[in-house]
């Protein structure tokens, strides 16, 4: 399952999000993250992200804009993201 990411991942937003993906995934296994809407992102938004990630240890991230590439290898975290056969490999 490939869930997209709003436009808007922040403090602001990221509960509403949280909630929605939860009952959409059910039992389902969570593979990946399309980034292509996505241009804000802060602490909370990343929060999030790493929490999905600790439950789901080979989720990815696609279609990321060059700025929230930058964002994420700034604070460590884009190799956490970005798989070697994603089209993001940097």
């Amino acid at each position: 399952m490939i869930i997209v990411l709003p436009e808007e991942l922040t403090i602001f937003t990221v509960n509403d999000f949280r909630d929605k993906t939860i009952k959409r995934m059910s039992n389902r296994k969570l593979k990946g993250l399309d980034a292509a809407d996505l241009r804000e992102l802060d602490g909370a938004g990343i929060q999030l992200l790493l929490s999905l990630y600790k439950s789901f240890p080979y989720l990815t991230m696609e279609n990321l804009s060059d700025a929230l590439l930058k964002k994420l290898e700034l604070i460590g975290l884009k190799e956490i993201f970005i798989s070697k056969g994603s089209v993001n490999n940097g």
